[in-house]
């Protein structure tokens, strides 16, 4: 507290103790105690234009009754467009960050633990979910992955003499492009190989116009150390050894020819049987 700032509040002291006590004479009038001479202009205008301030400085500093400030309307300067109401609401647009309270969520909105379990719910066959099609069609007009197709040609009467041949019969054509991957023969009736009479089955393709014909398979009926088939057994499985050229195009023909050899040897009926995957 500065030494001006104490003097002015001890004299304020005075004065009240003065007034208090009866010791003021009218402003200008000078009486006499038994102690002191009191004259207002010389002993307490002073004071008083320290103490109080005049009009003008009130008019500046202080209102005077029935009027506002002049920013009585604003807070630090901003007016009530600048602050939200104590009860108002937002719309989600307004939400850009954060984390929104559970009990503000809309009952209807699926949260992401309950997604899953509501697809896989109504998922499955009838569910019309485009999930159980594939271009409109369901898995009946597909073939599974990996499952191995096949193409038969049936040999329907045994041979009744043993130089009876077979023409080259065109048994398939390639809807895609596939590779084949076994061809064998199934036959009705039992074989004796031989090396000197004997037949060749031939698998092979041509192109979609019939010609470059390629060989695929082809095996005899001679003996096992001749490079034939051997014996055959009835109702046997016999492979037609180790395949070539098995890519086929789409368009492609597959074909099956059997040949004699010698005195040639009479073919029981029997299936060719080709199969193959899709490339």
């Amino acid at each position: 507290m500065t030494r001006a700032l104490v003097g002015r509040r001890f004299l304020a002291s005075l004065l009240a103790v003065s007034i208090c006590g009866g010791l003021l004479a009218a402003p200008s009038v000078a009486h006499d105690t038994t102690s002191v001479t009191h004259n207002w202009n010389r002993h307490y205008k002073r004071l008083a234009k320290m103490i109080f301030y005049t009009r003008r400085q009130a008019n500046t500093r202080f209102i005077n009754v029935g009027e506002q400030a002049s920013n009585s309307n604003r807070l630090d300067g901003l007016d009530s467009t600048a602050f939200a109401a104590s009860s108002h609401t937002h719309s989600g647009a307004d939400i850009t960050a954060g984390t929104v309270a559970e009990a503000r969520i809309d009952a209807l909105l699926a949260r992401d633990a309950e997604v899953f379990a509501i697809v896989t719910g109504a998922d499955g066959t009838g569910s019309g979910l485009d999930a159980d099609l594939l271009d409109g069609m369901n898995s009946s007009a597909f073939e599974l992955a990996g499952m191995t197709n096949g193409v038969q040609w049936f040999k329907e009467a045994a041979d009744l003499l043993g130089v009876t041949a077979t023409s080259e019969l065109v048994v398939f054509t390639a809807p895609e492009n596939i590779t084949i991957t076994d061809v064998f023969v199934e036959p009705a009736a039992a074989l004796t190989a031989s090396d000197s009479n004997y037949a060749t089955i031939v698998v092979a393709h041509r192109d979609p116009a019939g010609g470059n014909r390629v060989s695929l398979a082809s095996r005899s009926t001679q003996t096992l150390g001749s490079g034939g088939t051997g014996n055959w057994a009835a109702f046997s499985t016999v492979a037609l050894g180790s395949l070539s050229n098995a890519s086929l195009t789409e368009g492609q023909k597959l074909t099956v020819e059997i040949t004699k050899t010698g005195l040639g040897v009479s073919l029981p009926i029997l299936v060719v049987q080709i199969e193959y995957t899709v490339n």
